[in-house]
């Protein structure tokens, strides 16, 4: 249920309500004003444009997810793990829910979650998209500039840790979240 993709406009829209509900359930709602959703709108649209690099108004819910992960609360390992079973599309049934990691049969309880060459990429670059989002040094970056820096720098790692995996376990095309902990 995380395959699919979002416009720009239902991503804001579907932040903003989640935000709403957060902020009116929560003692926080009265640092909320009004004239702050303007405000709002215009981060949620560079944030999403940020996931946007071909500019069709369209982004994979499991990148965006994945990048917003970071911004939540939480432990970083479980946010890691969330995420990192976002991009597992084959899971080890075919049908991955993120939600529920998929069980190994010889170790029950262990999430044996993997990534090929491409869902990796795809992960590394959905963090480090959100990471330049941050950086102010990357507004003096043109957007050519920013989405080469992303894409390289996703390449050049996965490309590390894919080296690392076929050196230890033959020519696995794959790394589970463990593997990818100590790569």
């Amino acid at each position: 249920h995380f395959r699919g993709f979002v416009d720009c406009a239902a991503f804001v829209r579907g932040m903003e309500l989640t935000i709403d509900h957060h902020l009116n359930s929560n003692s926080n709602s009265r640092y909320y004003k009004s004239n702050q959703t303007e405000d709002l709108k215009f981060t949620l649209s560079n944030f999403f444009g940020s996931y946007d690099m071909e500019q069709r108004d369209r982004v994979k819910v499991n990148q965006i997810m994945g990048g917003l992960t970071l911004l939540c609360k939480g432990r970083k390992s479980a946010k890691l793990s969330f995420s990192f079973g976002l991009f597992d599309v084959q899971g080890s049934t075919g049908t991955h829910d993120p939600c529920k990691p998929p069980i190994s049969n010889d170790n029950p309880g262990v999430n044996v979650s993997a990534l090929n060459t491409e869902e990796l990429f795809l992960f590394l670059r959905s963090f480090l998209i959100v990471l330049f989002a941050c950086c102010a040094q990357s507004l003096k970056l043109s957007g050519d500039q920013v989405s080469k820096s992303i894409n390289d720098t996703a390449n050049m790692v996965c490309k590390d840790v894919m080296k690392h995996q076929w050196k230890e376990c033959g020519k696995k095309r794959s790394v589970n979240f463990d593997e990818f902990g100590i790569s």
